[in-house]
């Protein structure tokens, strides 16, 4: 935890450079609060600030004026007075007794400073090139202040421990924003990093956060593994992660200005189900997670289904176990944005029985049914002008049969391909008076017949192509054409 803090402090010194050592009296009056200030009230039970008068010392202390110093050695001087004070009960009840709520600290002209007190201020008189001013000033502060005052260093260059107490992280005061870290109280700034280098240096710690009074993060690391959860918060964005063993593990939930975007489950680092919502708090999208399936719906804003994929691991869901049709078959038309119908589906246990087009042009343009999730019999495609544009056969979700490709017409079939088990066993071109052009027969897996033909529907030429490797790993075709007797003119 020590190595952490020493971290955090060293990011907030160089981001923060240029306020503490710019040379600045504007700049180091802020240091100082930073620095003592915050720290000095709680030890010492006051509510003082510092105010740097930056036009008087500017004006009457050279160094300042030319950007060599910015003076806080003189003027923090009673800040580390009072530090000394209240390391003990009797000087706690003096310094709070003397009543002061702001050190104001001014340039004069001359060679020599004064402090002093007029009300509840303290003064300090910078003067340019004093010698030793610290011995003055701690005689006048112990007579202001009314008690002793043991330093252990006279000169505040070579204090190690007022420079360690500037450097030590400022007390945390809010009780609505704040963390625990090992029930030691923190800054609520970089809570979301707060556990990282526990979690980097597999060590052990317990981490809670509160954000305007609401609990934000609940973590346990155990060697560098965290369980529990925690929020990320940027702007209008928050995020709930939860854990188990360094894995997500339960809910996980998005929020966009205090409306839910998604939610989301997982199992020990895999992911369960996930939704996601509009802005109206209406779903999304589902989708639900099984053992290499993925059943999903999503809604146009209208709350009418886009598209869905239902598998028999949503029989025990309460989203889609209905839609997939377990109980009864269930219909469900898809719908474009303009409210038109892309696909008319039948599900039955989770499998598709049947798929019809619709007026849509963004939906799928087949008709055809299923046995067992799978495609069978014929699977009828439609063009856009609404003809006949292909047809299919199916059987167990395999080609078998003809399929044939018909001219815009819906007629006229341009192209014919024999299929046996998904595989292709001869193709032919038609011409538009229906005669063949050109026909391929498959007599193996690298061989084929090729046949062309005349208009007329007489053979042009024929010959057998062998696919053959060659040398880059590709494969050419090899073989020769030969006109016949037959296919002369």
């Amino acid at each position: 935890m020590e190595k952490f803090l020493r971290t955090s402090l060293l990011i907030f010194v160089i981001t923060n450079s240029e306020l503490l050592y710019a040379n600045s009296p504007e700049k180091a009056q802020s240091a100082a609060m930073q620095k003592y200030g915050l720290k000095l009230n709680v030890l010492c039970g006051i509510n003082i600030v510092v105010e740097y008068d930056a036009v008087s010392l500017k004006k009457n202390n050279k160094d300042i004026g030319y950007g060599q110093t910015d003076g806080d050695g003189e003027c923090d001087e009673p800040l580390r007075y009072m530090w000394y004070a209240c390391q003990n009960a009797g000087g706690k009840a003096a310094i709070k007794k003397l009543g002061v709520s702001k050190v104001i600290c001014k340039g004069v002209t001359g060679n020599a400073g004064k402090l002093s007190k007029s009300g509840s201020t303290i003064i300090v008189d910078r003067a340019f090139e004093e010698s030793k001013h610290y011995a003055r000033s701690f005689q006048q502060f112990k007579k202001i202040a009314g008690t002793a005052i043991k330093l252990s260093e006279e000169d505040p260059y070579h204090d190690s421990g007022w420079q360690k107490f500037g450097s030590q992280e400022n007390p945390v005061t809010n009780t609505m924003s704040y963390c625990l870290v090992d029930g030691q109280k923190k800054s609520f700034e970089g809570y979301n990093t707060i556990y990282s280098s526990h979690e980097h240096q597999k060590r052990s710690g317990t981490f809670k956060c509160w954000n305007d009074g609401v609990q934000i993060m609940d973590l346990a690391i155990v060697a560098g593994k965290k369980t529990g959860y925690l929020s990320n918060i940027r702007d209008d964005y928050r995020s709930l992660e939860t854990y188990k063993d360094n894995q997500r593990h339960g809910d996980q939930q998005t929020f966009d200005k205090g409306i839910l975007t998604s939610h989301s489950s997982y199992q020990l680092g895999k992911e369960v189900w996930a939704k996601e919502y509009f802005k109206n708090n209406k779903l999304k999208s589902y989708n639900l997670y099984g053992s290499g399936e993925t059943a999903r719906i999503y809604f146009n804003e209208n709350g009418k289904v886009d598209s869905i994929d239902c598998t028999p691991a949503t029989k025990a869901d309460a989203v889609l176990s209905k839609i997939c049709g377990f109980g009864k078959p269930s219909t469900v038309r898809l719908y474009d944005s303009n409210g038109k119908i892309k696909n008319t589906f039948v599900f039955k246990d989770g499998l598709m029985e049947s798929r019809k087009a619709g007026e849509s042009d963004n939906g799928g343009k087949s008709d055809v049914k299923f046995v067992g999730g799978k495609k069978n019999g014929p699977e009828k495609y439609t063009g856009k002008n609404g003809k006949l544009a292909s047809t299919t056969q199916w059987k167990d979700g395999l080609k078998n049969g003809p399929e044939k490709f018909f001219h815009t017409d819906g007629k006229k079939v341009i192209k014919l391909v024999i299929w046996k088990n998904d595989k292709i066993e001869e193709t032919t071109d038609f011409y538009l008076n229906e005669n063949p052009k050109t026909k391929e027969t498959f007599l193996a897996a690298k061989k084929k017949k090729v046949q062309k033909f005349y208009d007329s529907g007489k053979l042009m030429n024929e010959g057998n192509l062998v696919s053959c490797p060659n040398r880059y790993g590709g494969g050419v075709r090899m073989g020769s054409f030969a006109p016949t007797a037959r296919s002369q003119k």
